[in-house]
């Protein structure tokens, strides 16, 4: 009786260990959702600055592939960083599937040209559980950390409403009529 006590004991733990690993194990965790709290994120941008998501800030906009890098880099090409200001919004980039010599040598010089801070999710840790679609920018609306809304924004002019829609401090699509 004692032996099988035993066995069922360590069987348990093993299961418990194996599920509790798994997330570090290279299983990707599940995306995050509306309702769900940001733990605290804290990256570089492309000018090596440390910049951290606080409870002031009221979007991220996400990308994860050159598609929606591209929607959002034509989005901001004027007075991105005064417009991601206005809205009190973040642009995260999940750059970790790029190999990271074409990173450092072309990618990164490239992107310290833009006038607007990009913090960058070099090992994809970071932005793992980050939901998103591709070709797609990501956009999380946050209220003190926690996601209010998630929407998936198709080219330039859906990051350009989004954004204004956040600078009026009104959801994208909120026309203020009930």
């Amino acid at each position: 009786m004692r032996t099988e006590v035993v066995i069922g004991a360590v069987v348990a733990c093993l299961i418990g260990c194996a599920i509790s690993t798994s997330a570090e194990d290279g299983v990707p965790a599940a995306p995050l959702g509306v309702g769900d709290t940001l733990g605290a994120i804290s990256l570089e941008d492309q000018f090596g600055e440390k910049r951290s998501v606080d409870d002031s800030v009221k979007g991220i906009f996400f990308t994860r592939d050159m598609d929606a890098g591209d929607a959002i880099k034509a989005s901001l090409a004027k007075d991105g960083q005064s417009r991601l200001d206005d809205a009190r919004s973040l642009y995260v980039a999940d750059v970790s599937r790029m190999p990271a010599l074409i990173r450092r040598m072309f990618a990164e010089p490239a992107m310290r040209k833009r006038g607007y801070a990009m913090l960058l999710d070099r090992s994809g840790e970071v932005t793992s559980d980050f939901p998103g679609e591709d070709g797609n920018v990501t956009l999380l609306t946050l209220e003190s950390r926690r996601i209010a809304k998630i929407e998936f924004l198709a080219g330039e002019s859906a990051v350009t409403s989004a954004l204004a829609a956040l600078a009026q401090g009104k959801p994208e699509g909120a026309d203020g009529a009930d």
